[in-house]
């Protein structure tokens, strides 16, 4: 089951590395970095529609009865309906300021609705995982890469081409996927039982985790509006090569995510008893996660060579501080998860504060001296201070025997 959802994480994740050929010729490093803007900006604020809506679920999954979990989850899926106008006046009424991020007034105002066709889909990536359906899990993650690959090719190559037809066929694709979500919710659910108590409940447990999410996409797109403010789009394209690439890490992190934390949960709700496994295979992730970092430093350079248009090279030479950087990151999501069923996000939001300003300070310095290199060291140095603090919180919140292997028993 396991490595069904981890496959099919791993193709939908992968999509953007699949047009990564073709997208580094048919775009310049400009367009490119137009568009790493848009989708930052995108993932940014999605957590302002869901609310924290998809670790509702998660955690509420192992502490309601069936019934009663599927009851709330068309209330869930109207967080973001409710809270979508709020963000789109917002975005129509300081339009304008797409300015700052070199994005025309028409892409700018089209980012919430961006935002909002993907909150189905991570609310029923949740479901699925959750109650154990890894086929369906597995066709939704698949579809959504293969409607996004067959959209952005046909736009970019065929329609429209450049950065316009870059956007136009990412929100076509996702407006597909937005349709095929909405009917499994629907099957999945198809009472649609909204209950205002449960939806103010949602609200509620959002105002702790939603700062949490805000600040981690902040966290993770930082590094590109530093570089678009201070060096210009056409680095922001270049690094983001890079960063995409290094975006493996992440792929492999969120896909531990999904098959871990619903596996942790149980043996944490279980009690002190299974606290040594525990700590026994965290170890062991840690160290197979710390291989493959190394390796990677062998094997990236061919990718570059075969798959990445010459006028993005140059970012190779900082890409070993990406390596260490999602290193670290692995290690704060594993503690993390301990945080989370702890119900304690209000020190996850602090974790994240605390990255932004490391980020924001050590990447104005970095950036100035380094260029686009100074950002990948900034996010190392942010990345390994959020590590700590993961670290120390959680083993507070949830003492673990963590060097129970180097004591004798």
């Amino acid at each position: 089951m396991l490595s069904v959802y981890a496959v099919s994480s791993i193709i939908s994740r992968s999509a953007p590395l699949l047009m990564l050929p073709i997208m580094t010729s048919y775009l310049s490093p400009f367009e490119y970095g137009m568009f790493a803007v848009f989708i930052t900006i995108s993932v940014a604020v999605a957590p302002l529609l869901l609310w924290g809506g998809h670790y509702y679920l998660s955690v509420e999954y192992f502490y309601r009865e069936r019934d009663d979990f599927y009851d709330l989850l068309w209330s869930v899926l109207a967080i973001p309906f409710i809270l979508f106008p709020l963000l789109l006046i917002l975005f129509l009424g300081f339009g304008y300021f797409g300015i700052l991020f070199e994005l025309d007034y028409i892409y700018f105002i089209l980012i919430p609705v961006s935002a909002l066709l993907g909150c189905p889909l991570a609310l029923i990536a949740v479901l699925l995982r959750v109650s154990g359906r890894p086929k369906s899990f597995a066709f939704i993650e698949v579809l959504n890469t293969l409607v996004q690959v067959c959209f952005s090719y046909l736009f970019v190559v065929y329609i429209n081409g450049g950065l316009a037809g870059r956007i136009e066929g990412f929100l076509a694709g996702g407006f597909i996927v937005f349709l095929v979500t909405l009917y499994i919710y629907v099957r999945a659910s198809p009472r649609c039982n909204f209950k205002k108590s449960t939806i103010f409940n949602v609200f509620k447990y959002g105002v702790s985790i939603a700062p949490y999410e805000i600040g981690n996409g902040l966290g993770k797109s930082a590094d590109r509006f530093l570089l678009l403010f201070v060096l210009g789009g056409g680095s922001v394209g270049v690094y983001s090569v890079a960063a995409q690439i290094a975006g493996v890490a992440q792929i492999a992190i969120s896909v531990f995510t999904l098959a871990w934390q619903p596996f942790l949960f149980d043996k944490l709700r279980g009690g002190a008893n299974n606290s040594r496994l525990l700590v026994f295979y965290s170890w062991g992730f840690i160290l197979v996660f710390f291989v493959g970092a190394a390796l990677s430093m062998f094997v990236i350079p061919y990718v570059y060579k075969y798959f990445v248009g010459k006028g993005y090279h140059s970012s190779l030479s900082y890409f070993g501080w990406f390596s260490a950087a999602y290193f670290f990151v692995f290690i704060q999501a594993l503690f993390t998860d301990y945080i989370l069923f702890k119900k304690k996000a209000k020190y996850l939001s602090l974790i994240v504060f605390v990255n932004l300003l490391c980020f924001s300070i050590s990447g104005v310095c970095f950036i100035g001296l380094y260029g686009e290199a100074g950002a990948a060291m900034a996010f190392c140095c942010s990345s390994a201070v959020s590590m700590l603090m993961a670290m120390i919180i959680a083993y507070k919140l949830s003492p673990m025997p963590w060097f129970c292997f180097f004591s004798r028993a």
